[in-house]
């Protein structure tokens, strides 16, 4: 039986099976709007193995981009300010990672430890250049 069962080709532990990232931005470019973006993108991370049966479940987590820049004179000299916001797992997905899972008997498995995906993050930025 374990010649049959390691004789199918499968996955290494932890191998991801599939990723996609996606993210796009778009600059307002009309005059009351000149100087906004807005972006938004998707992170998704498939299943990895864990053992023979067992994987860790595939997640999916969105951002968001909210970002102001304008070139202004002061002192005699042009400065360029940025300011923006970034938003990462934007809908607070709380989605637990199984890291493990302890065999019992015949083909009965029970997850063990895990992590949860990364909690929402706020980051808020500014930058100068002159």
């Amino acid at each position: 039986t374990n010649f049959a069962t390691w004789g199918n080709p499968v996955l290494s532990g932890g191998v991801v099976k599939s990723m996609a990232n996606v993210f796009a931005t778009y600059s307002f470019t009309e005059d009351a709007l000149r100087g906004f973006e807005i972006g938004g993108g998707a992170a998704y991370l498939g299943q990895q193995r864990i053992d023979q049966v067992n994987f860790k479940p595939s997640y999916t987590t969105y951002s968001l981009l909210l970002g102001y820049s304008r070139t202004f004179d002061t002192m005699d000299r042009k400065v360029h300010a940025r300011f923006q916001v970034n938003v990462d797992n934007l809908f607070g997905d709380n989605t637990l990672v199984w890291q493990n899972y302890m065999t019992y008997g015949a083909n009965q498995s029970q997850a063990m430890d895990y992590n949860v995906v990364p909690p929402r993050k706020v980051t808020v930025s500014a930058s100068f250049s002159f």
